[in-house]
């Protein structure tokens, strides 16, 4: 018996046999292997890919990516909805008869009168609505036992005279008025400076008249017409453009203004600074001069110590200097 060597075509055909399954396997697990990480790929990291897409089209709309608190929470942890620890009251609603005035760059002097044209920046301030009354001055005299004005008796104004001016006061007495009115608002009230008088009075267009630049003989008491005192508001018409009554005709007003001798004007008022007297400047003319001197313009020398029956005044507020949280006292020129 002879022994044969197997021939190479039958190697091949054995290698080929063994070959396909190995094949076929690898196929098979490369699929598989395949579809688990696309698996994997789409549970896991999709999410995140979409934030990363979209997320700055969210910003630009305004959405959050992440979850929105609740209103309850967002409004207590927002500053802006915080309760203030004050409740925020106006001063005109806090105190009765006074006006706003807006202030700005505002310019007296020149015309008739010896005082250089003067520019100044006056800050916003409050202004009484009409003059002094003889029932607000009542109240004064009866709490601090004040001097009270000539024709006054036992203290008191004459009866129906309520809201007639308050008249025969001195600048001293007004000023002191004033400083009571401080304490009792808790600001500091004190008299009008020239500027702030005439301001409150022509108004930022600076009229000749509260009213306007024209005449008007039904807007004001003046000796033209024979006038006389009248009740506080008792001509509509007369009436500035921030809303203030008289403030040309029924009394002259003192300001706080303390006139030198350099701007005086008239020879009596200049005879008595000379002899060591102290002059306030007077706005407003009063019921019983003629209508040419009834201008928010015109002003009067007169000696701080004179009391006269067509002498009165108003006050202003200083919102921005209260004495209930500063201490402040009024700032008024005591000399």
């Amino acid at each position: 018996m002879s022994n044969k060597v197997p021939s190479s075509s039958s190697d091949s055909r054995n290698n080929e046999s063994r070959v396909l399954p190995l094949f076929i396997a690898g196929i098979v697990c490369f699929t598989i292997a395949t579809a688990l990480g696309f698996g994997a790929w789409s549970i896991f990291g999709s999410a995140s890919n979409d934030q990363n897409r979209f997320g700055s089209i969210f910003t630009k709309i305004g959405t959050s990516t992440t979850p929105e608190p609740k209103k309850e929470e967002a409004k207590k942890d927002s500053p802006k909805n915080a309760l203030p620890k004050e409740t925020k009251v106006e001063i005109t609603e806090e105190i009765e008869g006074i006006l706003e005035v807006a202030g700005g760059e505002f310019a007296i002097g020149g015309g008739n009168t010896n005082r250089p044209i003067e520019r100044s920046f006056i800050e916003n301030f409050y202004i009484s609505e009409t003059e002094v009354t003889n029932s607000e001055y009542f109240d004064f005299v009866k709490d601090t036992g004040y001097l009270a004005p000539k024709g006054w008796k036992d203290n008191s104004f004459p009866e129906g005279q309520d809201d007639l001016p308050v008249t025969n006061v001195s600048w001293t007495d007004a000023k002191k008025y004033c400083e009571w009115l401080s304490k009792k608002y808790g600001y500091e009230v004190r008299l009008p400076t020239e500027a702030e008088w005439e301001l409150a009075a022509g108004g930022i267009k600076k009229f000749k008249y509260p009213w306007g630049n024209d005449w008007n003989d039904e807007a004001a008491a003046s000796k033209k017409t024979k006038g006389k005192l009248k009740a506080v508001k008792s001509y509509e018409l007369n009436k500035s453009p921030f809303g203030a009554f008289d403030m040309v005709g029924n009394v002259w007003e003192w300001t706080a203004e303390k006139i030198t001798l350099d701007e005086v004007k008239g020879k009596s008022a200049k005879k008595a600074l000379q002899e060591g007297k102290k002059l306030r400047i007077a706005k407003g003319g009063s019921y019983n001069e003629p209508k040419e001197k009834l201008t928010v313009q015109t002003r009067a020398e007169i000696p701080q110590t004179i009391r006269n029956k067509s002498l009165g005044f108003r006050y202003v507020i200083i919102k921005s200097k209260s004495i209930r949280k500063t201490g402040l006292s009024s700032k008024n020129d005591s000399n």
